[in-house]
């Protein structure tokens, strides 16, 4: 609404007022724009709404407090508002808000500010810098958005990644868009943006991708992405846990470490991918190392579009993208995939489990913009036991 608001107040008065300077579009969108394309605000969002059933094994029914996890189950995964945009030329910012909330106390996952930055483009070696809150570089699926991923969820080793906080970070490009890299400095703010003065946490992060083979047009593709990411977390008797559902937003948290004192964090991860024009593998691997353990995990992937279409690629930061222009109008685009993944989170004084999964899925692209996702997940947990998940998606963007 506030967005809303903002676009009445101060856009709309400017267009009316230099009717020959601006225009106002819709390119899947709003866009509002003036024609010598110094400036630009669009106001864009999505809806994400999950239906899953679950059928866990007996050992696992009582394993996660007040969710046993049985029967059926739905939920807005992502309900988000968003306005971006440019003013002269090279500032940007974006502010983007998540109204979805699972309502549940037991759970810390709530409504809350995912991109909120000002940045400005252009800046000698540095290329684009922005400050505010952002996701920090590491990993393909982290850099990659929800409305992109192969599957519903990420893979298990999703758990090590910060995901957004509050800092600042630069990215560019080398070697004709063959080298990306991202770095940057943040202060753990979750999604409320609130870093306490008490707290003296902070995070080194980066990421480099690179293309040795690239080459893609509308009709095929030929593409192999190779990347290293790492972030170096500085904290003195930080609280720490890690917890992760079986890739499905709906199950509880069965691998949980349980709240516990650290120093300094070390992340590690690695990263590939290969397109060929329908065909497509990606694959991660990620640990993480504190004073006395190592936790670890991965995923591998692979999918395939039926109807023709490939997979596309964002050069400006080393990451893949499945939202796809259906070839055939009537059709759609149908892409189906399988991914294996696990988790150690077990090592020495910490006890959060193990946990290995493999995932089947199917996604439809009525338009670029909308699609239906069905995803089948086995999940084998110990301790505990094995569950099975049927989940599918609607989502919808503008």
């Amino acid at each position: 609404m506030l967005m809303v608001l903002f676009l009445i107040c101060f856009v709309v008065p400017v267009a009316s007022a230099e009717e020959d300077e601006w225009k106002i579009s819709w390119d899947k969108n709003l866009k509002f724009s003036k024609t010598d394309g110094s400036t630009e605000i669009k106001l864009g969002g999505r809806i994400q709404q999950d239906f899953a059933v679950l059928a866990p094994s007996n050992g696992l029914k009582n394993k996660v407090p007040l969710n046993d996890d049985a029967g059926f189950g739905t939920e807005f995964r992502r309900v988000r508002i968003a306005l971006a945009g440019k003013f002269v030329e090279n500032v940007i910012f974006k502010t983007q808000y998540d109204f979805a909330s699972k309502g549940n106390p037991v759970d810390d996952d709530t409504p809350g500010f995912k991109d909120v930055y000002i940045g400005v483009k252009g800046i000698p070696y540095f290329g684009t810098i922005k400050v505010g809150h952002m996701k920090e570089p590491l990993g393909q699926e982290m850099m990659q958005s929800s409305n992109d991923l192969t599957f519903m969820e990420r893979g298990l080793s999703y758990m090590f990644v910060s995901d957004r906080n509050t800092g600042i970070r630069a990215e560019n490009t080398a070697f004709d868009k063959n080298l990306t890299w991202q770095a940057g400095a943040f202060v753990p703010s979750g999604d409320k943006g609130y870093n306490p003065p008490r707290n003296d946490e902070f995070h080194l992060t980066a990421r480099v991708t690179g293309t040795p083979i690239f080459e893609m047009d509308e009709k095929s593709a030929h593409i192999v992405h190779l990347g290293l990411g790492s972030t170096y977390q500085f904290g003195k008797n930080t609280l720490q846990r890690f917890a992760a559902r079986p890739e499905s937003d709906i199950a509880g948290k069965y691998i949980n470490t349980g709240v516990f004192e650290r120093g300094d964090r070390f992340t590690f991860g690695a990263e590939a991918g290969y397109v060929y024009d329908s065909f497509a593998l990606q694959g991660e691997y990620m640990g993480t190392s504190l004073e006395s353990s190592y936790l670890h995990g991965g995923y591998a992937e692979a999918s395939y579009y039926l109807t023709g279409e490939h997979r596309n690629y964002n050069r400006n930061l080393g990451k893949f993208n499945n939202r796809v222009d259906p070839l055939d109008k009537k059709i759609g685009a149908w892409q189906v995939a399988t991914r294996f993944s696990y988790l150690d989170a077990n090592d020495n004084d910490i006890r959060g489990g193990t946990e290995k999964n493999v995932t089947a899925g199917v996604n439809w692209f009525y338009r670029k913009n909308l699609k239906i996702s069905l995803n089948y997940v086995w999940a084998d947990i110990a301790p505990g036991g094995d569950l099975n998940i049927v989940q599918a998606r609607t989502q919808i963007l503008f």
